[in-house]
């Protein structure tokens, strides 16, 4: 994807920016999904019974399929 034209920036700001071809899956989480997602995140991977403070994509996946039932498992 390329920069934005400077000329369509200048008429239309910053929904310029929104404009253009998108990449990756949309998200199959609603918007409070989104936000109950965050607050658990907040909370540390070991308050989701891992070890060790790190988030990994393994990880979010295992939390997001355990409160939501939705595998973002790519296999």
């Amino acid at each position: 994807m390329g920069h934005p034209n400077p000329e369509k920036y200048h008429l239309k700001g910053a929904d310029a920016l929104l404009e253009g071809k998108r990449t990756g899956a949309p998200t199959r989480l609603s918007a409070d999904q989104l936000t109950e997602l965050v607050t658990e995140l907040k909370k540390g991977p070991e308050q989701h019974g891992f070890q060790g403070a790190i988030w990994t994509r393994p990880r979010v996946n295992a939390v997001i399929k355990k409160l939501f039932g939705i595998s973002y498992d790519p296999s």
